[in-house]
């Protein structure tokens, strides 16, 4: 039900919005999206000649994972320091670092879409889920308005060490983190100094000591699993597959990023009612940022034919394959154009607008050009 449900919200999204100019769109079912199951039996096995973009493809991710690296460097050098000092200027400092940590981590989700094999599938899911989970409740691991004296900070018979904290991540629910992004956020969000980071106050001294404690295990938690991801390209594991599940793993990379992570999940329509459930930071902000930087990473690798990759020659190569190079740029650069137009802090403080609606089709001309190539090959689409 799922599947069908997503198929048909890509393709409805698409009624109406071609314009004469536009060549043929993609004629696909609502089921053959959903199950690709209407591959033909009887056509010849098609060349793959994929190598070349399987390498653009993990040396992108090598150099990703490197940005991410240094960028998030900066981020534990000012935790680190926050902690040893807590002051306004060394939390501004945190602040400032955070977001280009973070978006630099949205530049790599691309490459961490599946595992590379099932047996690495529990711990690859594992140290996504660490680095980043969102909705994320922020009373899970401190005191709230409504609820000061709730969270982990205040539950004074669990210590505030790395292992301890691992164990109760989504403990109680999905949506209660103790480690990674959101948690290392919220912490450095907490203007108020007196009585939060720093106290005279003998009553309080025991929580302000575990809060600075939690955002410095936090911090170091979270460079530990980054390094892990970098590890994880590093290694031989993306190479020692074969060329089929090289293609498979890029292209079902593209097709989940746009489907699931940004179409049905920051670009649903719940996403304007209920921003909270679907921002990805909710309390620094800068929403717009985060899909534009998964979008231009999927845009680096597919390139155009004005400013060709591997990727573009290997869709261009093929007269039998069913999308073009021109065609699948034109619908990445569309979705790009159309959030640009969009609030600044999306899906804060915004509306089913033009531009809004505009990013959606041209998300779901991106998918469906994404599940074009995937049932010519015989992919499996991925859903969730």
């Amino acid at each position: 039900m799922k599947r069908f449900a997503l198929a048909t919200l890509i393709l409805s999204l698409l009624v109406g919005c071609e314009r004469s100019d536009d060549p043929p769109a993609v004629t696909l079912s609502a089921e053959s999206v959903a199950t690709n199951n209407l591959i033909n039996e009887e056509k010849p096995a098609v060349a793959l000649n994929f190598t070349a973009s399987a390498q653009l493809f993990y040396n992108q991710a090598v150099t990703a994972l490197n940005h991410t690296q240094a960028e998030c460097e900066k981020l534990f050098s000012a935790i680190d320091n926050f902690v040893a000092a807590p002051s306004g200027n060394s939390q501004l400092t945190a602040q400032a670092a955070y977001r280009p940590c973070l978006q630099s981590w949205r530049a790599a989700e691309l490459y961490f879409q599946k595992p590379f094999s099932l047996t690495e599938a529990d711990g690859f899911y594992r140290l996504v889920d660490l680095i980043d989970t969102r909705p994320f409740l922020p009373g899970y691991i401190d005191g709230i308005p409504e609820y000061p004296y709730s969270g982990l900070v205040h539950e004074l018979d669990i210590p505030v060490t790395e292992d301890a904290l691992r164990s109760q991540h989504r403990l109680m629910d999905e949506e209660s983190a103790s480690l990674g992004f959101p948690v290392i956020e919220f912490f450095l969000w907490r203007s108020e100094l007196t009585d939060v980071w720093v106290t005279a106050d003998p009553n309080k001294a025991i929580n302000v000591t575990r809060r600075l404690d939690y955002l410095r295990v936090a911090g170091s938690v979270q460079k530990n699993l980054l390094q892990q991801a970098l590890q994880r390209w590093n290694g031989r594991q993306f190479y020692a597959l074969p060329e089929r599940a090289q293609l498979n793993l890029v292209l079902q990379s593209g097709q989940r990023l746009v489907m699931v992570e940004l179409l049905h999940s920051l670009f649903e329509e719940s996403a304007l009612s209920e921003p909270e459930w679907h921002h990805p930071a909710q309390i620094s902000g800068q929403g717009r940022s985060h899909p534009l930087a998964m979008l231009e990473s999927l845009q680096a690798l597919v390139g155009s034919p004005q400013q060709p990759t591997e990727f573009t020659r290997w869709l261009d190569a093929n007269s039998e394959q069913p999308v073009t190079a021109e065609a699948m740029a034109r619908s990445i650069a569309a979705s790009i154009e159309a959030i640009s137009q969009l609030p600044e802090n999306y899906p804060a403080q915004s509306e089913a607008s033009e531009h809004w609606q505009a990013a959606r089709q041209a998300l779901a001309e991106v998918t469906l050009h994404f599940s074009a190539l995937m049932q010519h090959y015989n992919v499996p689409l991925m859903v969730e």
